[in-house]
């Protein structure tokens, strides 16, 4: 819930004010590792990471400087090198806007994919780090929107075959997940160059999985 994410940042914020890595690793991997016991679900994992990104600044070196330094602090912080991939594809995100292809320069497009691919190194990475690194996953699947239609196709991305392949990871991690198979089917909208039979089979799947209706 909103007052529950609230109160989640309103604890981890100091702890992003001092620069207090020892905390903020302990916080969160402590949260993983909730996830990975089966303490909570793929739902609140995500609320509890992800109520942080109202703190992202994609303009804020600051920003992108404060997640090198957690990473430099803990080398193999499945946390930080997820927050670090998250950052940089809202950067690419903001870089790419919102506006039309027509009404997009090709430098946008050219430095928008560059950080998205920095992005999706970082995710890559904390793939390596944790035993179930299903936010990672998810994110490398939303990543992908766009990148199996030639219209949008203008640079190359090894990820364009590989949602099936991390969907299936996903669901071993966690059969009744609902954040990467939602962020599948965002994936293969038909805007994006996608379909709705797709999209209603990742659907039947979640039902023939075991997913409560509602989720």
């Amino acid at each position: 819930t909103l007052a529950q994410r609230t109160l989640i940042s309103e604890k981890t914020k100091p702890y992003f004010e001092k620069e207090d890595y020892e905390s903020l690793e302990a916080y969160f991997s402590g949260i993983q590792q909730s996830f990975e016991k089966g303490e909570i679900d793929d739902a609140t994992l995500e609320d509890t990471f992800f109520c942080l990104s109202r703190y992202f600044d994609a303009e804020d070196i600051r920003q992108e400087k404060f997640l090198d330094r957690w990473i430099a602090a803990f080398p193999q912080s499945y946390p930080a090198h997820l927050f670090k991939g998250r950052f940089l594809l809202f950067r690419a995100g903001k870089i790419r806007g919102s506006k039309f292809r027509d009404q997009t320069t090709i430098e946008q497009f050219e430095s928008s994919a560059r950080i998205r691919e920095e992005g999706i190194r970082q995710l890559r990475k904390s793939l390596e780090l944790t035993g179930k690194p299903l936010l990672s996953l998810a994110e490398i699947i939303e990543a992908s929107a766009g990148y199996d239609n030639p219209k949008f196709d203008l640079f190359s991305f090894s990820i364009k075959s590989e949602r099936d392949t991390l969907l299936a990871q996903a669901n071993k991690i966690y059969p009744q997940n609902i954040i990467a198979r939602r962020d599948y089917i965002n994936s293969f909208q038909p805007r994006w160059g996608g379909n709705y039979d797709i999209m209603w089979s990742v659907v039947a799947d979640a039902v023939a999985s075991g997913v409560e209706k509602g989720r």
